[in-house]
């Protein structure tokens, strides 16, 4: 008797958004920052008018988000971190908040609340506890919907818990498939994988099909078959976003969304989605040769070294001055400076430490040539590689010894803000998110650091709370430092410590050419000196560290970061 025949799940993206996704549904959106990101299903989404009830990013999301807000059809957002990384802000996403235009409900997150949510789902539960740490921030209280208090029915002190995210579909990106749905992921998975397990449908756009999967050059993850409802076959169907092992970002054409979106996402989708009925089309609106140039690796050379150190120099050694050999440390999303400093220390004095890549979860990633994504399959090359659900369990242990962190915003107590200037409901600037920022209360000591030190980034008092301070003294929020807190604020001029009474920031030293007058008339917040009365200068990079860096980061990518 034959054998009968299995059923192929290949189907036009417009016959699978038609059946799988209904008007009103909750949608998650796969990828991470510019990589891996369907957006050639993004664009036939909006194409196709269908309404999303509740989007559901990525830890860390960007232009497939940003466009699917701009277009009008998203209500709500549950967001951890909406950016596009060295590309700056993200343009619809910042305009929606700011101006109401288009409106959008925030349902305010981190990358913990998103992969809990997505366990929880998966796992046919309808809530999961979150790792201490969230409630030393203001997500709670900007978000009580969603982050509400937990009893440990075992005696443990109180947690936070959030609800399931259940997607009624999502929709994902893999390099390749075979007809029946099994499909391969190349490079760092994400969260992808998660999300196929937690969506009731699942629309996976590949590159390519294959018969069948065999093994694989470089590392990859699978999604199985009997998960996938239909399979879309999108050549180059990240673009502009890169697709590990294929092709890289367009920058060009990222820097022309940002542009044509400034004032409103409609002129860039009449010209690149409206106005394009398909894929095909979508291709025969760019510049000729766009999609052989970003299969080609992008070039490598800076044209060689400054005479002088630069400012981004300078910061990387004092940050490198901060690790200790046989650590673990973690990065978050878009760290270049802290990225080159890692491969700068195991290059010298900590040839035993341990980094993880923010995002792309590398362990001792290869650096040469540095990436301007903390997500780029550059990253990937590495001894180890962890999906986003790894890494966050690693520090709810935890395991990280230090964590270097960023934001918009931070204070005289070392509190930490990446969501948003001003009144939270209507802030002036619209930041992208808190990201995994909260879980810096679980690490042995936490690290900040900015790019631009004025008194706009260096505040009194932060306007929202992404990671946990010192302070305000006579603050209700809990803090439950499992190690020191932030002990060093790192910045253009200035590196700070939190050894003053109530710790306090402390300029230590000052960096380059900057005197102590000049830092106190760039810092929001009175200047406490070290009780010497004399800050220590930061001694300048030695020939052998800029050859180092150097060597690490050929386009300048973290040497050049900071004017």
């Amino acid at each position: 008797m034959p054998t009968p025949p299995r059923r192929p799940k290949l189907a036009p993206a417009s016959d699978a958004i038609e059946q799988l996704v209904p008007s009103g549904a909750m949608v998650a959106l796969g990828g991470m920052h510019l990589h891996n990101v369907p957006m050639a299903l993004v664009r036939q989404l909006i194409r196709s008018r269908r309404r999303i009830a509740t989007l559901v990013t990525s830890p860390s999301a960007s232009i497939g988000a940003d466009l699917l807000i701009g277009s009008g059809l998203v209500d709500a957002v549950v967001v951890a971190y909406i950016g596009l990384e060295h590309h700056g802000l993200a343009p619809n996403f910042r305009r929606a908040v700011e101006q109401g235009d288009p409106p959008l409900r925030v349902r305010e997150a981190e990358e913990a609340f998103i992969i809990q949510g997505l366990r929880a789902a998966a796992a046919g539960l309808p809530m999961m506890p979150l790792p201490r740490g969230v409630e030393g921030t203001d997500l709670p209280t900007l978000n009580p919907s969603d982050y509400r208090p937990l009893q440990d029915p075992f005696g443990g002190p109180p947690l936070l818990a959030v609800p399931a995210l259940r997607p009624s579909v999502a929709l994902l990106h893999a390099q390749r498939a075979d007809p029946f749905g099994t499909a391969e992921l190349l490079g760092s998975p994400f969260t992808d994988v998660l999300m196929a397990y937690a969506a009731d449908h699942v629309i996976l756009q590949v590159e390519e099909v294959v018969d069948h999967l065999g093994p694989s050059s470089g590392r990859s993850s699978t999604i199985p078959g009997f998960l996938v409802d239909a399979l879309v076959v999108a050549p180059m169907g990240c673009h502009p976003c890169a697709s590990h092992g294929r092709y890289r970002i367009d920058d060009d054409h990222v820097r022309t969304y940002v542009a044509q979106c400034a004032a409103g996402a409609q002129s860039y989708l009449a010209r690149f989605v409206d106005g394009c009925a398909d894929e095909g089309r979508y291709a025969s609106a760019l510049p000729a040769g766009t999609m052989d140039s970003v299969c080609q690796p992008a070039p490598t050379s800076a044209g060689g070294i400054d005479p002088r150190p630069t400012a981004a120099e300078r910061m990387v050694v004092a940050l490198a001055a901060e690790l200790r050999d046989g650590e673990v440390v973690i990065l978050g999303a878009n760290s270049a400076l802290p990225t080159l400093a890692c491969g700068l220390a195991r290059a010298t004095f900590a040839p035993n430490l341990w980094w993880i890549n923010g995002g792309g979860g590398g362990v001792n990633p290869t650096l040469a040539p540095m990436a301007h994504s903390s997500c780029d399959a550059q990253y990937t090359m590495a001894e180890a590689l962890l999906d986003l659900p790894a890494a966050l369990d690693l520090q709810g242990r935890p395991r990280i010894d230090l964590f270097f962190a960023g934001g918009l915003q931070v204070d005289a107590w070392g509190n930490c803000n990446l969501i948003g200037v001003g009144d939270q409901q209507r802030p002036t600037l619209r930041g992208p998110g808190s990201a995994g920022l909260s879980m810096a209360a679980r690490a042995g000591r936490v690290v900040l650091y900015l790019t631009r030190h004025d008194v706009r980034t260096l505040v009194a008092r932060v306007d929202a709370v992404s990671a946990a301070g010192h302070g305000p003294p006579g603050s209700t929020r809990v803090r439950e430092f499992l190690g020191g807190g932030p002990v060093t604020l790192v910045t253009p001029l200035a590196v700070f410590d939190f050894e003053a009474p109530g710790r306090r920031a402390r300029l230590h030293s000052t960096v380059g050419d900057a005197t102590a007058a000049e830092i106190a008339a760039c810092t929001g917040f009175p200047l406490h000196l070290p009780p010497s009365g004399v800050p220590a200068v930061l001694p300048e990079p030695t020939p052998q560290q800029r050859a180092i860096m150097a060597a690490l980061d050929p386009r300048g990518v973290a040497r050049h970061l900071v004017l």
